[in-house]
């Protein structure tokens, strides 16, 4: 609008210097107005100044296509403007919506890893805690069967100890619980001319089918010394003085080292082997079986006699008395009755005394031999 105005004002302001027919400068006075310069054109009746006038209303009538141009520039620049506008807020919101999304999908694969992360430490400990529980398991039945073991083993071992027989008084083990021979286990045995003869005999009949039997236990063929000893003994009897007189040759010649063998087995016994021995004959006698005389330990204290038996002792050495055995004691209890107090408490003064010096000197041979 101040646009037009200013361009009618110069229009009429070169119309006004043309009609009064100047052109010197211009004198600075104020522009006409619109209104002031159609009023001069009508009051002087100019043609110039009418055609201006008709082509100032050709110019507003351009001016005014020239607003519309204007508007409809303004308009589309504003529609551009809006467009563009309308475009720039789409697409910060496309942006803002991908930012976002990409905000969102990094927040859901943090969440995801996080969750997966917890799950393995689930995992982890659940692992743990199975294998924890393994292992008590483990340990729980390793105990278990640790206390069947025992608990079969103790029950093995009363039961050996129900089936194995309590020692007898005479029997001996050793530290791997291993019975200890007795004594006349290991006693030097004297060889005789058939024992010698049948030894001989005995290596040359050995592989003859006939002196062989089978063994039950182990089925291999073993010599039959039932049959061989039979057969042995036959021929002894048929043998010729001058065979047998060499087996007793070779008899006599060992007997000095079986004296010598017994003599060292003899020094070699402990008391403690005596007592088992003589235990062991006690208890043959008791059953009814024969059993040799006891051992008897050559540093052993002897018992005295008694006050009796030393007055009978006394009496065979002086051959007062005669007969049997069985006599002799008949008669010297009959010189013990009929003896006077004084001369028999003599013999029981003495008696005792012995029996004092037998009993120390027993302590002394206990303690010296470790013997309860």
């Amino acid at each position: 609008m101040l646009l037009n105005r200013l361009f009618v004002g110069l229009a009429a302001q070169a119309l006004f210097q043309r009609v009064a027919g100047t052109r010197s400068a211009p004198i600075a006075r104020a522009p006409l107005s619109t209104s002031a310069l159609v009023k001069l054109a009508k009051n002087t009746n100019q043609p110039a100044v009418k055609a201006k006038a008709t082509s100032k209303t050709t110019r507003q009538s351009s001016t005014a296509t020239t607003k519309k141009s204007k508007a409809d520039v303004t308009a589309g620049a504003t529609a551009k403007a809006e467009k563009a506008k309308n475009l720039a807020e789409k697409k910060e919101k496309a942006k803002q919506k991908k930012l976002q999304q990409e905000l969102a999908k990094k927040e859901k694969k943090e969440k995801e890893k996080a969750k997966a992360l917890a799950l393995k430490e689930k995992e982890k400990a659940l692992a743990l805690k199975e294998k924890e529980k393994a292992l008590a398991q483990k340990q729980k039945e390793k105990a278990r069967k640790e206390k069947e073991k025992a608990k079969e083993l103790a029950k093995k071992e009363k039961a050996s100890k129900a089936k194995t027989p309590k020692d007898k008084p005479w029997e001996l083990r050793d530290a791997d619980g291993k019975l200890v021979p007795l004594p006349m286990a290991t006693k030097p045995k004297r060889k005789t001319s058939f024992l010698l003869y049948f030894a001989e005999r005995f290596t040359q009949l050995k592989h003859l089918d006939e002196y062989l039997k089978t063994s039950p236990s182990t089925g291999k063929q073993i010599p039959d010394l039932t049959a061989m000893s039979t057969s042995v003994a036959k021929e002894w009897k048929e043998l010729p003085d001058a065979q047998r007189a060499e087996f007793e040759k070779k008899v006599a010649e060992q007997k000095a080292q079986y004296e010598k063998d017994l003599e060292a087995w003899r020094e070699s016994l402990t008391p403690e082997d005596i007592r088992r021995q003589n235990l062991y004959y006690s208890h043959q006698r008791k059953t009814g079986k024969a059993a040799p005389s006891n051992l008897r330990d050559p540093n052993m204290p002897k018992r005295p006699l008694g006050a009796f038996f030393s007055f009978v002792q006394e009496q065979r050495e002086a051959k007062t008395l005669s007969g049997s055995v069985i006599e002799q004691s008949r008669q010297a209890a009959d010189m013990w009755k009929s003896m006077s107090a004084e001369k028999r408490q003599a013999y029981e003064k003495a008696s005792t005394q012995q029996i004092e010096e037998y009993m120390q000197a027993m302590e002394e041979y206990k303690a010296r031999n470790q013997i309860a």
